[in-house]
Order: structure tokens, then C-alpha cells, then sequence
């Protein structure tokens, strides 16, 4: 049974693996500067709510704490944003799963695309 059990978690997870897309920064404009996402961090315990707008400004709402401005850019094949006082972050890959759900390193986040 635990071999089973085992064995059917790998299949999902190499699955996942080899249906993900890794971004290249014309992709990451194309499919989520404009969109509005909602977004889980497991690796900071967060989630929240962005919106990327095309003119390089950004909006973002954590945990349900008052909205934060903020701006982006792509470096390379790397989504970046800064908001209120905080340092520039960037991802170090965004990996395509379907249509609306994106992985985004190193927040080990979930990104779906809600409009």
C-alpha cells in the first residue's frame, strides 16, 4: 500500500513537472502583465492578490492589508517588482502549468489569473 501510495506521488509530480513551461520575458509580458492574480507564497505563508499594469506600475493587497503600490520590469527571463519600502525582487523562473496557473521560484507561489 505505502509503495503504492509512493509511487502514484511521483507520477503527479513528474507530470506536473513535464507539463510546465518555463516563461521567457516577452511570455511573462504577454501572459500576465495586464492581469489581475491571486497568488499563494507557501514558502513565506502569504497570499494575496496583484495586478501588473502595462505602464511598469503594479498594485498588490497580502493577507488582506491595505493595497501597496508598486512598480515592475523584466530582467531577462525574470519577472521583478518593488512595492512600498521593500527591496526589488525577482523571480528566478515562471513556470506555465495551464492557461491561468503559473509557478512562481523562488516564492514557491501559486499564481491563477482571475479577470
Amino acid at each position: 500500500m505505502r509503495f503504492l501510495i509512493c509511487a502514484s506521488l511521483s507520477l503527479i509530480i513528474s507530470t506536473s513537472a513535464a507539463s510546465a513551461a518555463d516563461l521567457t520575458g516577452d511570455q511573462i509580458k504577454e501572459k500576465l502583465i495586464g492581469h489581475t492574480l491571486k497568488w499563494k507564497a507557501e514558502k513565506y505563508k502569504v497570499s494575496g492578490v496583484t495586478k501588473y499594469n502595462a505602464d511598469g506600475t503594479a498594485t498588490s493587497n497580502m493577507d488582506g492589508k491595505p493595497e501597496v503600490a508598486g512598480t515592475w520590469r523584466i530582467k531577462g527571463n525574470n519577472l521583478c517588482d518593488k512595492f512600498g519600502k521593500q527591496k526589488e525582487s525577482c523571480t528566478t523562473r515562471i513556470d506555465q502549468i495551464d492557461d491561468k496557473v503559473f509557478y512562481l521560484e523562488p516564492y514557491q507561489a501559486v499564481s491563477i489569473i482571475v479577470d
